[in-house]
């Protein structure tokens, strides 16, 4: 017998071993108990992020409150006036950072946008943040990652899963589009 037919005979011997043990049974997962443990894991990660926000809040000791989505914000720069409100068409200057880092858009070139609140794709706790704040007013708000860019990021400068912080400063509430729908409701009428 050669080498290549014992090697021939070894190798059906292994397939032929390996055939006949039993299958080990795979432990399935039902739907319910993948549900309970993205849950619980989600909990955990919400948990991590709100004492990491509240180590920063506490290290730079800052005097915020929190909404009940877990906006934390702070005005720093009140103004009497009206608030802004879903549907208002508001210009906005604003700085954010990464809670954790890096500089997104700093105060050398902050961001000047306008928005129209609640329609504009912005992270929703900006939306949130804005409604804060009257015309004129400068508020620090944190936003936790499900009301910042999420799991997935922005897919350019924030990463996924990052609580973020902005500055931001209500510079103007354009409120003429709601006055021109009115006037067009009563000459309809």
């Amino acid at each position: 017998m050669n080498a290549a037919q014992s090697i021939c005979i070894f190798l059906v011997c292994i397939l032929f071993v390996a055939c006949v043990n039993e299958p080990k049974e795979v432990e399935e997962t039902t739907e319910a108990e993948l549900k309970e443990q993205l849950i619980k894991e989600n909990k955990l990660f919400v948990e991590k992020e709100n004492d990491r926000i509240n180590s920063y809040i506490a290290r730079h000791k800052y005097s915020m409150k929190e909404t009940g989505t877990g906006l934390r914000y702070q005005i720093v720069e009140e103004a009497k006036g009206e608030k802004a409100k879903a549907d208002d068409k508001v210009q906005i200057a604003f700085t954010s950072r990464i809670v954790d880092g890096e500089i997104l858009v700093g105060e050398q070139n902050a961001d000047t946008i306008s928005v129209l609140i609640g329609k504009t794709e912005i992270p929703s706790g900006v939306n949130e943040a804005v409604q804060l704040l009257s015309e004129g007013e400068k508020g620090k708000f944190i936003l936790p990652t499900h009301l910042a860019y999420g799991l997935t990021g922005d897919n350019d400068k924030v990463p996924p899963n990052a609580a973020l912080i902005y500055n931001i400063h209500l510079l103007k509430i354009d409120r003429t589009t709601d006055k021109q729908n009115e006037k067009r409701n009563e000459q309809g009428n």
